[in-house]
């Protein structure tokens, strides 16, 4: 749980900071950060899935990772049309 809720702050971050930029395409860059970050915990997820050890962090991970992706799809997709 405590996995989840770090991977999904820092997404949270970016978004903070992004929303600070006055550019008119904040929804795209939004969803792009998110897709990013997704992938990064992908890559990750997988290598910490691999090790016995460290395997329920590796789950949590690749479980944030599928939400923080289908954010940014959908806020991606969304386009900047609410973010003026």
């Amino acid at each position: 749980m405590i996995t989840l809720i770090t991977c999904g702050g820092i997404y949270a971050l970016i978004i903070i900071g992004i929303m600070f930029n006055h550019d008119s395409d904040k929804g795209i860059y939004i969803g792009l950060a998110g897709l990013c970050l997704a992938i990064f915990y992908l890559v990750i997820g997988i290598i910490l899935s691999l090790i016995r050890d460290t395997r329920p962090v590796g789950s949590a991970i690749l479980l944030s990772a599928g939400i923080i992706f289908l954010i940014g799809l959908s806020v991606c997709s969304f386009g900047s049309n609410g973010f003026r």
